[in-house]
C-alpha cells in the first residue's frame, strides 16, 4: 500500500476517533443496524400498486448526502496533519455551529470554536486569535475535518471526514447571520475571529444505516445540493414520531407483510404485523425514506428499511402531506376498500 494511501486512512482512523470525542453511548442493540442493513433490500415490485411508493427504493447520491450532513452536523473535530506526508492526528479544536432545527442556540463551551458551511460545503472555521487552535493551523501542511448527522434528523447515521489544506478567509456575510442565529454569539465577535478556510481534496462518507461508504470526488461534492429538507426535517420527524405512532406502525406492518408474500429476504421482519412491530421514521429525502422497525421483544434492536417515493418531497409541507396520505391508504387497504 502506497504512504499516500496509509496516511490517507490515518486520517481517517484519527478523525473518526475524534468525531466520537463527547458523544452518547450507542444505544444496545445499535450494532443491529448495520448487520441487518441487508434488510433494506424490500421486494420493491409489492409497493408499485401503492399511489406514492416508488417500485425501486433509492438512496441518496453520496454527494448530495455528504452535503446534508455538513449542513446538520451540529459539531465537529479539526484535526492536524505535521506535515505534507505525516499524520499526528491531534485534536486541533472542538468545532460548534449550532443546529438549523433547534429553537434555541447552542452554548458555547470555553474551548469551543465556530464554524460554518459555504455554498460550495467547505467549513469556515472561526478561530480566536491568538489561539494555540489559530497557531497549529498556520503551521499544519493541511487537515482533516470529521463531522456526523445526528440521530432525529437528515441522513442520520451518517458522517463526513474532508482532508486538504486551510487558507485563511473572509466570513461570507451570509453565512455570520445564520452562525449569530444558530449559535447565539453576535456580529462583533464573529468578525473579530481569525476566519479559515478548508478546501477539501479528498472527500469521504460513511453511512452507516444503509452500510455504504465511499470516497466522492471533491468537485462532485461541490456541485451537490443538500437535501432541501434539511434544516425543517429535525422538527416534522419528531411530530410525525410522536403523533403518528400507531400509524406508523400499522404502515409498516403492512409493508412487511407485502414483503413477506413476495418472499423479500426480512426473516423475522417480514412477519411481523402493526400489532407486534412498532417503526419509527429515521430520515426523509427526495428520494425516499427510512423506517426503523423494532419487533416485540427485541428492545432497542433496529433494522431500517427503505421505502421509495415517486415524488419525494421538498419542503416541510410537501413531507406532512405525504405521510398523510400514506397513513390514509395504509387505512384503507386495511379495511379492504383498495
Amino acid at each position: 500500500m502506497k504512504a499516500s494511501s496509509l496516511t490517507l486512512l490515518a486520517v481517517l482512523a484519527s478523525a473518526a476517533r475524534a468525531v466520537r470525542v463527547g458523544q452518547p453511548a450507542q444505544r444496545a442493540g445499535s450494532r443491529e443496524v448495520v448487520a441487518r442493513a441487508s434488510a433494506t433490500a424490500t421486494a420493491a415490485a409489492a409497493y408499485s400498486t401503492w399511489a406514492d411508493l416508488a417500485s425501486e427504493p433509492q438512496l441518496l447520491p453520496e454527494a448530495q448526502a455528504a452535503r446534508t450532513v455538513m449542513e446538520v452536523s451540529p459539531i465537529a473535530q479539526l484535526c492536524l496533519a505535521s506535515s505534507a506526508d505525516g499524520v499526528d492526528g491531534t485534536v486541533c479544536a472542538r468545532l460548534v455551529a449550532g443546529s438549523p432545527s433547534r429553537p434555541e442556540p447552542v452554548r458555547l463551551a470555553g474551548g469551543d470554536q465556530i464554524f460554518g458551511v459555504d455554498e460550495d460545503g467547505s467549513p469556515l472555521f472561526g478561530l480566536r486569535p491568538g489561539s494555540q487552535a489559530a497557531l497549529d493551523i498556520a503551521a499544519s501542511a493541511s487537515v482533516s475535518f470529521a463531522a456526523h448527522a445526528p440521530t432525529g434528523g437528515a441522513q442520520a447515521g451518517c458522517a463526513v471526514t474532508l482532508l486538504g489544506p486551510a487558507a485563511e478567509a473572509e466570513l461570507p456575510a451570509e453565512l455570520a447571520k445564520k452562525l449569530a442565529r444558530q449559535t447565539g454569539v453576535g456580529k462583533e465577535e464573529l468578525e473579530g475571529r481569525q476566519w479559515w478556510r478548508l478546501a477539501p481534496c479528498h472527500v469521504h462518507f460513511t453511512d452507516a444505516l444503509h452500510a455504504r461508504d465511499a470516497w466522492v470526488s471533491p468537485d462532485e461534492y461541490a456541485a451537490a445540493q443538500a437535501n432541501p429538507l434539511a434544516e425543517s426535517l429535525g422538527a416534522v420527524l419528531a411530530k410525525l414520531n410522536a403523533n403518528h405512532a400507531a400509524d406508523l406502525a400499522r404502515l409498516a406492518g403492512m409493508l412487511q407483510g407485502e414483503a413477506a408474500e413476495a418472499a423479500a429476504p426480512l426473516g423475522e421482519y417480514a412477519a411481523a404485523d402493526e400489532e407486534t412491530l412498532s417503526a419509527e421514521i429515521l430520515s426523509v429525502d427526495p428520494d425516499g425514506f427510512d423506517l426503523g422497525l423494532r419487533p416485540a421483544g427485541k428492545g432497542g434492536a433496529i433494522a431500517p428499511l427503505r421505502i421509495g417515493l415517486r415524488a419525494g418531497p421538498q419542503t416541510r409541507e410537501e413531507t406532512l402531506s405525504i405521510f398523510s396520505k400514506l397513513f390514509q391508504e395504509t387505512y384503507a387497504r386495511q379495511q379492504g376498500w383498495q
